[in-house]
């Protein structure tokens, strides 16, 4: 024999529909915080690196770069190569965050200026010559 569904059982199955909603929705939110969180920490590593990236460069041209003068200027042509290693360190901790030149240019240009990126662009050209080394390309 089949029972008959009465109201505290519609009641029970709506209060359970209701509670899996709920928990839905929560984990909604804990993975969107997630994502934002992460995505704040990429952003300041990112811009940390790039200004890492601006001393060494100023460093190894011995000129200022995105308006940062150069220090630490003892012997130059000793430390270059060191601050090679450490600007060639830094372009890899960015590209291994795989953004889209798109995204690394927004990332940028909320703490620097288009044109300070584009002169990091160019010194890294410099560079790169200077050091006999290829190119390097942070939007990779």
């Amino acid at each position: 024999m089949q029972t008959l569904p009465t109201a505290t059982t519609n009641f029970q199955v709506s209060s359970d529909l209701f509670i899996k909603d709920c928990l839905r929705a929560v984990h909604r939110l804990k993975v969107t915080i997630t994502v934002f969180i992460l995505a704040q920490k990429v952003k300041k590593k990112v811009k940390g690196l790039f200004q890492q990236i601006i001393i060494h460069l100023a460093r190894l041209l011995s000129e200022p770069v995105a308006g940062k003068p150069p220090d630490h200027q003892d012997d130059p042509e000793r430390d270059r190569p060191h601050w090679w290693q450490e600007i060639k360190s830094f372009v890899t901790q960015i590209q291994a965050e795989h953004l889209s030149e798109a995204q690394l240019r927004k990332i940028l240009e909320d703490a620097f200026s288009p044109e300070d990126v584009d002169a990091v662009i160019e010194a890294l050209k410099q560079a790169s010559e200077i050091m006999g080394d290829p190119p390097l390309n942070l939007f990779q």
